[in-house]
């Protein structure tokens, strides 16, 4: 039988209320270990949502709005005071990923982009990687505050605890390539090589040798798979920008757009980067060379001998600059995957694995007058008296 599943929020709370003053025995919190994970097509939507909104925050500008605000805040400093015997509010870990790649899935969503506003490689400083934000406990014992009291005090508490995680976070940007987790790869194979040990002695001499070679294991592959990753990572980061900023010279908003499509995606395999980057360094060529025939023809039917020297410049221009772009982007995808595969030799890529890696138990199962069969996913979804279901066989025949 499977183990429960921790609650995300646990909240304790045992006291009583007295005339001028509430009190509480005890008052603790838990919250799990929490991932967030956002990316440019949800972050757009609700700026959209925002933007279109009737209301566009009418409310929150209100006379009666701001009344009910100061008479608020005047309370919570008056109001009744609370004796709080034992306040335990546990650890918080954040894990956050925040990827804004510059095209979203919705022509009609590009204008609310969140960096639509930025230009060339500034679009990639909001994007970051696995970010770990942790918080420290906060133990409070026979406190006796207002509600206001109270609020600031949280206030203080974790406004420090995330200033000092703001490092973690600056080096969880994929403008920098990210060496953040370069270092999380690395200290969890040291971390491993002496815990594995220590975890094997308790148990047996045979789990102790056990742990001993398990430990080296993750100790070679954090430092090798996280030094590797990090290396190509950097690599990559740099050619991408390299790309980038040709991409703004090549005079060819099609070309860019198609080169952004491919830059976007992830490259999770050395393999598939090396498909990736093939095709990007192709079109790189091929529209470079096409393009000195194409633009000149372009700009004189549009704007007659004016518009051919100006679509020959055009096509000179990206007969240089779409090449560059297009061994750039190679390079980036191919490191790119290499880095990916690569970092699957850390421990917590492993540990990361083995967690997502769920088998179903129980196989679903198809009841069709009263008779137990074996699911099959084509005549399922049609109608159950169709005359073209395929028959399926009884629970029976299966077991036979």
């Amino acid at each position: 039988m499977s183990a429960e599943r921790p609650e995300t929020l646990k909240l304790v709370i045992s006291g009583r209320a007295h005339s001028e003053v509430y009190h509480l025995d005890k008052l603790a919190a838990a919250l799990q270990p929490l991932q967030i994970a956002l990316e440019q097509n949800t972050l757009t939507r609700l700026i959209r949502f925002v933007e279109n909104s009737t209301i566009n925050g009418a409310l929150l500008h209100s006379e009666v709005n701001d009344e009910y605000l100061a008479s608020s805040k005047g309370a919570q400093q008056s109001g009744p005071r609370i004796f709080v015997n034992e306040l335990r509010l546990h650890p918080i870990k954040v894990k956050i990923t925040v990827q804004l790649a510059a095209l979203t899935d919705e022509p009609d969503l590009q204008p609310y982009h969140p960096t639509r506003k930025l230009v060339g490689i500034a679009k990639n400083l909001a994007s970051i990687n696995n970010a770990t934000i942790k918080l420290d406990a906060l133990h409070l014992n026979q406190t006796n505050y207002p509600l206001g009291g109270y609020v600031e005090r949280l206030q203080w508490h974790y406004t420090m605890q995330v200033l000092r995680s703001i490092y973690k976070v600056l080096g969880s940007l994929d403008f920098i390539g990210n060496p953040a987790e370069v270092f999380s790869d690395v200290g969890g194979g040291f971390k491993a090589f002496f815990y594995e040990p220590q975890k094997g002695l308790v148990e047996s001499p045979g789990a102790f040798v056990g742990g001993v070679a398990k430990g080296t294991r993750d100790l070679a592959g954090g430092v090798a798979g996280g030094v590797s990753a990090g290396f190509m990572g950097v690599f990559s980061t740099g050619f991408k920008h390299v790309g980038t900023l040709a991409g703004g010279f090549t005079l060819d908003s099609q070309f860019d757009y198609n080169q952004q499509q491919v830059r976007q995606e992830r490259s999770n395999t050395s393999k598939q980067g090396f498909r990736q980057g093939r095709k990007m360094l192709a079109d790189g060529f091929i529209s470079g060379a096409a393009g000195i025939v194409q633009q000149p023809v372009r700009g004189a039917m549009s704007g007659g001998a004016s518009g051919f020297v100006n679509g020959l410049g055009r096509g000179l221009v990206g007969a240089v600059t779409k090449p560059v772009v297009g061994v750039a982007g190679f390079a980036s995808k191919w490191t790119e995957g290499i880095a990916s595969d690569a970092r699957k030799l850390t421990p917590n890529a492993v540990r990361q694995a083995r967690q997502t890696r769920v088998l179903r138990i129980r196989q679903p199962r198809l009841i069709t007058n009263g008779v137990i069969r074996v699911y099959a996913p084509e005549p399922a979804l049609l109608p159950v008296s169709s005359p073209v279901q395929a028959p399926l066989q009884s629970i029976d025949e299966e077991l036979d």
